[in-house]
């Protein structure tokens, strides 16, 4: 019975008391977090991209050998994409409470946190669309990226992309000198 009375008196209270302090600690998440959003929206972006061209890439490598690849977009990889957005949000919070509380200048910490890890973002959709690719922009970058396919699949899929093409301008080759065959008669 005192239990009941109790609970009558302070239940009130208790609970009013908790979601105040639920409150205060939403609202100072929300103070340390609100100023990174735009920026981690950005980067949120360059993530979803960078996911695109990988399963693109995965698509590219099923054309060109089958039994290396699905083409098709796994649960194990969106953990690794997760695991990304959130490490990268994590570090953008701790540059952003670095800038307010401890170097207090225009260093604009979470800025270039963000901006590298949109950078390598960036790196990453140009080495997947340029993984075997036959374009003329792909070929070029080739130069200088690291094909991924390569490296993600333990293969060498320079070798059948040379065949490819290879077969691919035979083909070609094959149709003009029929056209011209057919113009000639």
């Amino acid at each position: 019975m005192e239990r009941i009375r109790f609970m009558e008196q302070y239940g009130y209270l208790i609970i009013r008391w908790l979601i105040g302090a639920l409150g205060s600690l939403a609202g100072g998440i929300i103070a340390i977090v609100n100023p990174t959003i735009p920026m981690l929206t950005v980067f949120t972006f360059f993530v979803v991209g960078d996911s695109i061209s990988a399963w693109r890439l995965s698509r590219r490598v099923r054309e060109l050998h089958p039994k290396a690849n699905d083409g098709k977009f796994k649960s194990r990889h969106f953990g690794r994409i997760f695991n990304t957005l959130l490490s990268v949000y994590f570090l953008a919070w701790l540059a952003n409470a670095m800038q307010v509380h401890i170097v207090t200048s225009n260093a604009y910490l979470p800025n270039l946190v963000v901006g590298f890890a949109c950078g390598w973002q960036f790196w990453s959709i140009l080495e997947n669309e340029s993984s075997c690719n036959e374009d003329k922009w792909a070929k070029f970058l080739q130069k200088f990226l690291v094909s991924k396919a390569s490296r993600h699949f333990d293969y060498n899929f320079q070798k059948d992309l040379e065949e490819y093409a290879k077969q691919k301008a035979q083909e070609e080759e094959k149709l003009s000198e029929a056209s011209r065959d057919k113009e000639k008669d």
